[in-house]
């Protein structure tokens, strides 16, 4: 709209986790997903009916032993993505970098947990 401007809704929320880096909104809202590629890992944030940021509701940091091909890059998890799965609702995926793994997450009520990993050779 003209004259329309873009102000933050609350205060900033932080989300437990070094380097965030993608969010994305679930369908409806009610769950903002954060993954931060620092810690190898991701945060559920409740929105509130008006959008406004609430509370962290879960957080899940996958762990890797050992190192990929890029070794200056694959020392660790780097989940540098996370999208909520259109074919699958109540489904969330992370791309990892890191460990060259897709993780599928359950996303229920904003609470996540790890579903199923699939690893890829490089």
């Amino acid at each position: 709209a003209d004259g329309a401007t873009l102000r933050p809704l609350g205060a900033p929320v932080p989300t437990g986790g070094d380097l965030p880096c993608h969010v994305a909104l679930g369908a409806g809202g009610g769950v903002l997903c954060v993954s931060h590629y620092g810690v190898g890992g991701v945060a559920g944030v409740e929105v509130g009916a008006d959008g406004a940021l609430g509370a962290v509701t879960s957080r899940v940091e996958f762990a890797f032993a050992g190192v990929g091909p890029d070794s200056a890059r694959q020392e660790a998890s780097h989940a540098h993505s996370v999208e909520l799965d259109p074919l699958r609702p109540g489904s969330a995926l992370v791309c990892d970098l890191g460990a060259d793994t897709l993780h599928r997450l359950v996303v229920t009520r904003g609470v996540l947990a790890v579903e199923k990993d699939e690893s890829s050779p490089p």
